[in-house]
């Protein structure tokens, strides 16, 4: 893997020893320095107690499922950039990783140098997210609460959904293709087959759109996605 001046901290939650060891010497070739927890539990402990920057994560662990661990994460505040590895690619999988707050998903057999440029994307891009409020007609998003906000309706996201729609609602009436939104989210769509974008905008319109009948992210056709400016009075 190629060698840079990263010093940030990677939690690898995998309970085969022999990939977990092969990711930790690949990360620490990379710059990073890695904790490794071979369970949930453990994982979920040293997530709670120590500081880290990202969170390389199992969807399958002896004592429970990655994406129960994802879930705590989340639920407990903690909104570092989380990587999924699975060892099946088909879609249900990733969407229900992503949809549990991952950030991003790797397939196995693992490549170190897809993972290691998966998690510079990641910590290259990611920031705190805002605490000042965006507002699109009736549609409301605070990004640090990770929660949105229509017809007085408060409406739960994922790190990774607040990040698709601030970047829409920053955009409001342009378009976006993927690759820009993936830029703003940290995801890796720009690879050619990835839908993690679509997945998102998904879980987006299931979220905010579908219980108020009126329609705002809007796919437009051959070119991206936008947000119209939607009034009350639509």
């Amino acid at each position: 893997m190629e060698g840079s001046s990263l010093d940030h901290v990677v939690l690898i939650v995998e309970d085969d020893r022999t990939l977990a060891a092969l990711l930790k010497r690949g990360l620490e070739e990379d710059g990073h320095r890695v904790v490794l927890a071979p369970t949930s539990a453990s994982g979920f402990r040293y997530a709670m107690t120590e500081e880290f920057h990202a969170v390389v994560l199992d969807i399958s662990l002896p004592d429970g499922s990655g994406v129960d661990l994802a879930i705590a994460l989340r639920k407990h505040g903690l909104d570092f950039p989380i990587l999924m590895l699975t060892a099946r690619g088909d879609a249900e999988t990733m969407v229900t990783g992503l949809d549990s707050g991952a950030d991003d998903y790797v397939v196995k057999p693992v490549s170190l140098d897809v993972l290691g440029a998966r998690l510079r994307a990641l910590h290259r891009r990611w920031r705190p997210p805002s605490s000042v409020p965006i507002r699109v007609g009736e549609l409301t998003l605070e990004p640090s609460r990770l929660v949105a906000r229509r017809s007085n309706r408060e409406i739960d996201l994922t790190p990774a959904q607040a990040r698709v729609l601030e970047a829409l609602m920053r955009n409001a009436g342009n378009v976006l293709t993927r690759s820009q939104i993936a830029r703003f989210v940290n995801a890796a769509d720009e690879e050619p087959g990835s839908n993690v974008i679509d997945v998102h905008i998904r879980a987006l319109r299931s979220k905010i759109d579908d219980p108020f009948g009126h329609p705002m992210i809007e796919t437009v056709r051959g070119a991206g996605y936008r947000v119209r400016r939607l009034n009350r009075a639509s």
